[in-house]
């Protein structure tokens, strides 16, 4: 139904959950992906992908989970109004296989570009692939606008409170400005 794939990395690679997150994107650009902050591809506002890292030993281990064929009732109940697939959210037909090419070397041209230097300018591609700088979020509780995503992918969320930052967790987006 899907590809669950990990690729191992030789060191630690700063920015590789970036030059993921983009690789799945590019790899899916004609069905309109949208990167929900921080590690996850959605098309038509539902999952299709998460991404994780993990680091041990000298090594990265970059794990990335597609979904493909699945459709609503191959999810459980409570996720099948936030998870999809790419068939599911685009009624188009899909090849595991080629995907999985188009994400490799997609992922492999984004390390490239981060080894050469280019980590600034695929984590401005990725913020902006996010889409939620300028936008009220809530987060644990705490609401605020986004101010910016930092380098290391943080939000900078203004808050009633003053300037708070998150490095990660589940967000819910309520609008533009102080919406």
């Amino acid at each position: 139904l899907g590809l669950w794939f990990t690729v191992c990395i030789d060191g630690i690679v700063p920015g590789l959950t970036f030059a993921a997150a983009m690789a799945v994107y590019d790899a899916v650009s004609d069905c309109s992906p949208a990167v929900k902050w921080p590690n996850d591809v959605l098309i038509g506002g539902r999952k299709v992908c998460g991404i994780l890292a993990e680091h041990r030993s000298g090594l990265t281990a970059l794990g990335i989970g597609i979904n493909i064929h699945h459709r609503p009732e191959d999810f459980p109940e409570e996720l099948r109004g936030r998870a999809g697939s790419l068939e599911s959210t685009t009624g188009k037909s899909f090849d595991r296989v080629a995907v999985l090419a188009r994400v490799l070397i997609a992922l492999d041209q984004s390390v490239i570009l981060l080894r050469a230097g280019g980590f600034e300018q695929l984590r401005a591609r990725w913020a902006e692939a996010c889409g939620i700088v300028g936008k009220t979020i809530r987060r644990d509780g705490v609401t605020g606008v986004v101010l910016e995503i930092d380098s290391e992918g943080a939000l900078l969320l203004k808050t009633a409170s003053g300037i708070e930052r998150f490095l990660s967790g589940d967000i819910t987006i309520l609008g533009e400005g102080g919406d």
